[in-house]
């Protein structure tokens, strides 16, 4: 985000994926585990880390 990048929930979504995906993607809803990444969950991660959207 220093760099002027644009980080949004979906971008926060891909990426939460992505990582589980690397790791251990069994742990991912769609293969039978018991992680869901959501809108909501990106939306809080986002929150957590003080981005919010600026005006």
């Amino acid at each position: 985000r220093d760099g002027g990048g644009i980080i949004n929930t979906r971008i926060a979504e891909a990426a939460a994926r992505a990582i589980v995906m690397k790791y251990n993607k069994e742990k991912l809803m769609e293969f039978g585990g018991h992680i869901q990444i959501s809108h909501t969950w990106a939306e809080s991660l986002l929150s957590r880390m003080n981005f919010v959207k600026r005006k």
